[in-house]
């Protein structure tokens, strides 16, 4: 079951389900002590919408990096400064060299939009320390700083599995996989 605390539905849709079975009451009844109720509903409902905005989740942090890692790679920053998308990567070697392969990718295009889509995200409370998992594709726009299709922005969709662990309280990417980037990515 998802955490209700990483959406505000499940609290909203009890909220409307919870007035209008109270609103019916009310039509059949003609008492008016259900509508304190209804209110009652409605504070209980904007207080856990409220709770909801204010925890921020695991899942939430994950999302976080994600998405900001796909904004900072769209921000176009220079090879020679590229602290904007290292920073959500783990200084600690990896497999598959992911922070290498970060610069590699920053000196080899200029990312115009990275968008994220089908994010799924599992964390893994067990392991030391605390891990997470997150498939999804990406939808990127890029242009080869050199090579034949220089100058030519290309659309291209990539599907990632990224893995993440929690290093001094924030998440790190550290290892990642591609499926169907262009050669040489």
């Amino acid at each position: 079951m998802p955490n209700p605390l990483e959406s505000p539905m499940p609290i909203i849709v009890f909220g409307i389900l919870a007035v209008a079975v109270l609103g019916i009451a009310v039509m059949r009844t003609g008492r008016g002590v259900l509508i304190v109720a209804m209110v009652g509903v409605l504070l209980l409902v904007i207080g856990g919408i409220a709770l909801e905005w204010f925890v921020v989740t695991e899942v939430e942090e994950v999302e976080a990096v994600l998405y900001g890692t796909a904004a900072a790679l769209a921000s176009n920053r220079p090879p020679d400064d590229p602290d904007s998308v290292l920073q959500y990567i783990s200084q600690i070697e990896s497999p598959t060299n992911t922070r290498g392969e970060a610069r590699r990718a920053l000196r080899y295009a200029t990312f115009e939009k990275v968008k994220i889509s089908n994010l799924r995200i599992q964390i893994i409370e067990t392991t030391s320390p605390p891990t997470a998992t997150a498939d999804f594709q990406t939808f990127v726009t890029a242009r080869l700083k050199s090579g034949t299709f220089s100058g030519m922005a290309r659309p291209m969709p990539i599907g990632f599995q990224v893995k993440l662990r929690k290093e001094s309280g924030h998440w790190k990417i550290f290892y990642h996989t591609l499926k169907g980037a262009p050669a040489g990515f």
